[in-house]
């Protein structure tokens, strides 16, 4: 169930297209934070052995690369 019907999905599958890895396919779990009518945390994975999960640490290191935090380079 998407906005329009007023409720909130809370679990399916997220296709996602990034430019330098490509196609995800990634599940996904909408959690809602106890006392928080507002605040969620969605949490995505990969299925095991899934192209996804192989292009997931790709993506971690091109964002690891360029990340100040991890280089030790200033902003």
């Amino acid at each position: 169930m998407g906005p329009a019907s007023g409720r909130t999905c809370t679990s399916g599958i997220k296709y996602v297209h990034h430019p330098a890895v490509g196609a995800l396919e990634l599940s996904f779990e909408n959690l809602r934070i106890p006392g928080s009518a507002r605040q969620r945390i969605i949490a995505c994975t990969p299925v095991p052995g899934s192209p996804s999960e192989a292009s997931l640490p790709l993506l971690g290191s091109l964002t690891a690369a360029t990340d100040p935090a991890t280089t030790g380079a200033r902003p």
